[in-house]
């Protein structure tokens, strides 16, 4: 499957799966307010995974937000890091966003969401922290 452009930018690219779209265009649009531009894709199918279009986010940005509701290890993150090494794209700054392989206790949504970081909040702290290095964004 294809997955979708839903905002562009050029600093950084957040590539979602889900409900977890959402969010991340929220914190787009506060990275946007930092003067940072981010693009923000729906990935839409995990697999198959869209090859091409990570391959042209990391060559372009080189730095990758994922963001999904699952366990990290062996999860879609994962996929993108392999793509993008399969590449040999060394230099592309990846974080990933999700839950780690341990119990995930119950409770709201909203509160979960936040907890591991895939609310807005979290995923606008994960892309600024991915950026801070950067010396034109200081």
């Amino acid at each position: 499957g294809k997955a979708e452009i839903v905002t562009d930018g050029d600093d950084i690219a957040i590539i979602a799966v889900g409900n977890t779209v959402y969010s991340a265009l929220t914190a787009a649009e506060m990275l946007r307010d930092d003067g940072i531009s981010a693009c923000v894709i729906n990935a839409r199918f995990i697999k198959p995974l869209d090859e091409g279009l990570v391959v042209s986010l990391a060559e372009r940005r080189r730095r990758i937000v994922t963001v999904e509701e699952n366990v990290l290890a062996g999860g879609f993150g994962s996929a993108i890091l392999e793509c993008i090494a399969k590449a040999g794209l060394n230099d592309v700054q990846v974080r990933r966003i999700g839950i780690d392989d341990h119990f995930l206790e119950h409770g709201a949504q909203s509160i979960l969401r936040k907890k591991y970081g895939l609310d807005a909040e979290g995923i606008y702290r994960t892309c600024k922290d991915c950026i801070a290095p950067c010396p034109s964004f200081r």
